[in-house]
């Protein structure tokens, strides 16, 4: 393996178990050993901005104003600062047409402003998703009056067989105009078509000035694949989806076992890092 100088990974899954929404001390420790060996953290989710901010800092440490952090799968980019600082978003009729497909087939929908999110429907989905984002959240009476400007994300939710049909429905039928995709078997996720993890770490490579080669990824479910996709190592965790561990580079132990913190504490040990 080649010196690593960026290391960048999901939360959900990867560093954070589904069960607890926490990030284990170890895992910590392993993220700023890291960075004060000298590599760039980049944290890559699909949560929000404001959701994942905690996480950002709690593996950072001592955030900076130069750090950054991909949000909404890519749509969104932040710095250390919590400014948008690159944004793909949707333009609202795109969002409204997604929006009136899922009404249809009479599936929870979402959609996300300032700090927390909206929704039409008050059901189990969405109290689930206030508990494990950390985020508040408002009923409106209409999503599509909401979405009145370009917006990053909308999420849909249901069971996960039914979401695995809708899945290849929408994209046959959107495949020219959004991007759907999926990080949790029950979600539905959808942004602008040139919204994702490859392409927002792209625009941060080009941005910062650093390449593929020497950047490695983490990650467990098919919206982590454009960015895995695009580093020179890629790392699934032992719990990822047979789709991401067939295409990563290496495979670590679960993100419950702590995984990627222990490939880190190996690389270390080695001196790849920094």
């Amino acid at each position: 393996m080649k010196r690593i100088h960026t290391i960048v990974s999901d939360l959900d899954g990867t560093l954070v178990p589904r069960m607890t929404f926490s990030l284990d001390a170890r895992t910590v420790a392993a993220f700023r050993a890291a960075r004060a060996a000298g590599a760039r953290i980049i944290i890559s989710s699909g949560r929000s901005g404001a959701s994942m901010r905690p996480y950002v800092e709690e593996l950072c440490g001592d955030i900076r104003a130069d750090d950054h952090y991909i949000a909404c799968n890519g749509a969104q980019v932040f710095d250390g600062g919590g400014a948008a600082v690159h944004e793909t978003l949707m333009e609202p009729e795109r969002a409204r047409a997604a929006i009136r497909w899922l009404r249809e087939r009479d599936v929870y929908v979402q959609a996300y402003e300032d700090g927390g999110f909206v929704f039409e429907k008050e059901c189990a989905y969405a109290a689930a998703y206030a508990k494990s984002s950390g985020l508040p959240c408002r009923k409106v009476d209409d999503m599509t009056a909401f979405i009145d400007k370009p917006t990053a994300k909308l999420l849909g939710v249901d069971e996960p067989p039914r979401v695995a049909a809708l899945l290849a429905e929408a994209r046959e039928t959107f495949g020219g105009t959004l991007c759907w995709t999926t990080s949790e078997p029950q979600f539905l996720e959808i942004a602008s078509l040139d919204a994702s993890k490859g392409n927002a770490l792209r625009h941060l490579s080009e941005t910062l000035g650093f390449g593929a080669a020497g950047a490695l990824t983490f990650g467990d479910s098919i919206n982590d694949l454009p960015m895995l996709e695009w580093a020179g190592a890629s790392v699934a965790v032992s719990n990822a989806r047979d789709a991401v561990k067939e295409r990563a580079t290496y495979i670590c132990g679960s993100c419950a076992d702590c995984g990627p913190a222990a490939f880190l504490e190996e690389l270390l040990s080695q001196g790849l890092i920094g």
